[in-house]
């Protein structure tokens, strides 16, 4: 892998564990440093409960960053878009509606539904193009997670959850083996 994807997912990771850390969860991400295999590029599992991808690059739209601030989040008929900062705050108030859907972003999105769904997890991708902010890049989940995800923060947050989801000494990961 280069370098900027591999510090791209490094410094995510470090941007979403900053936000649920604020939010009260005390957790680290940390970036999956596997090479050739399917599923996600930060710790998993973890206590949201999100498999996450990582993407960085030029083809990630400008349209999905416009207007988005640590205030406002967005909706469109399929996902739900907010900043990584915002997280897991976000999704808690109203949210403002945008008509359209990126059909590169669905993809993507769809693409690492198929490994959480295999885990019973909550598919999230975290959008980001090469010279923006880290914490400003965008989290992107489906819809129907947003419950799932909201019920999982508020969880973390009010329980001190019992074990280790760090990486472990055999190269495993809470458990899982990646592909």
């Amino acid at each position: 892998m280069k370098s900027r994807p591999r510090n791209a997912e490094n410094r995510c990771a470090a941007e979403l564990t900053k936000a649920v850390q604020e939010y009260g969860i005390d957790f680290e991400f940390i970036r999956v440093p596997v090479i050739g295999r399917t599923g996600p590029d930060i710790t998993f599992p973890n206590p949201l409960n999100l498999v996450v991808d990582v993407k960085t690059r030029l083809e990630v739209p400008k349209k999905l960053f416009a207007g988005l601030t640590v205030d406002i989040s967005y909706t469109t008929p399929l996902y739900s878009i907010t900043q990584v900062k915002n997280l897991p705050r976000a999704w808690m108030g109203t949210q403002n509606v945008r008509v359209w859907n990126s059909v590169l972003v669905e993809e993507w999105l769809h693409h690492i539904s198929i490994w959480a769904n295999k885990h019973g997890a909550i598919p999230c991708l975290i959008l980001h193009r090469p010279d923006m902010k880290y914490h400003d890049s965008a989290v992107v989940i489906w819809q129907t997670d947003i419950q799932p995800l909201r019920a999982n923060a508020e969880t973390a947050r009010l329980l001190a959850l019992p074990g280790d989801y760090r990486r472990s000494t055999e190269g495993k990961f809470g458990g899982y083996t990646y592909e």
